[in-house]
C-alpha cells in the first residue's frame, strides 16, 4: 500500500512537471518573433539613456530619485532594479531583455494554471494555456518597457498563492471550502504572501486589486464573511492605498 501511494505521488508530480513544461514551451513557441526585436519607442529612455544603468550607485538612485531628469511619472524601483540587473549582463543586446520578458510570461501562465489549480476552478490548464498565448498579451511580453507588467504579474500570482494557503493550508478536506485562519504555518504563508504583494506593487502598483480579489474569493468559497475573515487583508489595503497615492501624487 505504501509502495502505491509512492508511485501515485510521483505520478502526479511528473504529470504536473509535464503539464508546466507544456505551457512554457507553447509560451516561447508563440513569442519567438519577439526575441529578434530591438528597441521601440521609449526603451532607449529607460535603458540606454538612464546613466543609473551604468554604476552601482545609480541602483541606489533608483529607490530614491522620485524627481529630477531621470523620473518617469511612475515609482517602480523593483522593475527598474530588474533593468539594472539585465543592463549588466545584456548591456545594449536586445535579446536578452526580450527573453526575460518572455520567460515571466511563461512563469505566470504555470503560475496562473497551479492558482486556478488550488482553487478546484474546472479547466484550469485550459485557461492557463489560453493566457500564455492569447494576443491581449503582446504589448506586455513583447515591449522590453512593460517588464512592469510580466514582472508585477509574477509576484501578484505569488502572493494570491501564498494568501489562498493561509485561508486554506494543502490538504484541508473538503479542498474546496477556504477555512478558518489560525492553523499551523498559515502564518509564514501570510508572511511570504505580504512580502510578494510590496514587491508586486513596487514593480507596478495596479496589483492594488489583490485584497479586493482575495475578498471575492474568500466570498465565493464561504458564502458569508465576518471580521475574522476580514482583518487579515486590512494590512494589504492599507500597504496598497499608501503606494498608490504615492503613484497618483507622482504622476500627478
Amino acid at each position: 500500500m505504501t509502495g502505491y501511494f509512492q508511485w501515485l505521488v510521483m505520478t502526479r508530480r511528473s504529470g504536473f512537471i509535464a503539464a508546466a513544461a507544456l505551457l512554457v514551451v507553447m509560451t516561447l513557441a508563440a513569442y519567438i518573433p519577439a526575441m529578434h526585436g530591438g528597441l521601440i519607442w521609449d526603451d532607449d529612455a529607460y535603458l540606454t539613456r538612464d546613466t543609473r544603468m551604468e554604476s552601482l550607485g545609480g541602483l541606489g538612485r533608483i529607490w530614491t530619485d522620485v524627481v529630477g531628469e531621470h523620473y518617469r511619472h511612475q515609482y517602480y524601483p523593483l522593475t527598474s532594479s530588474a533593468f539594472w540587473v539585465q543592463h549588466q549582463l545584456w548591456g545594449q543586446r536586445t535579446f536578452g531583455y526580450h527573453l526575460v520578458n518572455v520567460l515571466l510570461h511563461a512563469a505566470n501562465a504555470v503560475l496562473l494554471w497551479r492558482l486556478l489549480r488550488t482553487l478546484r476552478i474546472p479547466g484550469a490548464w485550459v485557461a492557463a494555456a489560453i493566457f500564455a498565448v492569447h494576443p491581449v498579451h503582446v504589448q506586455s511580453v513583447a515591449w522590453i518597457t512593460e517588464l512592469k507588467n510580466v514582472l508585477s504579474t509574477l509576484f501578484f500570482l505569488s502572493s494570491a498563492l501564498a494568501f489562498v494557503r493561509f485561508f486554506a493550508p494543502y490538504g484541508t478536506e473538503p479542498p474546496t471550502v477556504l477555512r478558518p485562519v489560525g492553523r499551523p504555518g498559515q502564518w509564514t504563508a501570510y508572511g511570504v504572501g505580504l512580502v510578494l504583494f510590496v514587491c508586486a506593487l513596487l514593480s507596478k502598483t495596479a496589483t492594488c486589486s489583490l485584497p479586493l480579489a482575495l475578498l471575492l474569493v474568500l466570498w465565493w468559497k464561504r458564502d458569508r464573511l465576518g471580521w475574522r475573515d476580514l482583518l487579515p487583508l486590512v494590512p494589504l489595503a492599507v500597504i496598497a492605498a499608501a503606494l498608490v497615492s504615492m503613484t497618483v501624487y507622482l504622476e500627478s
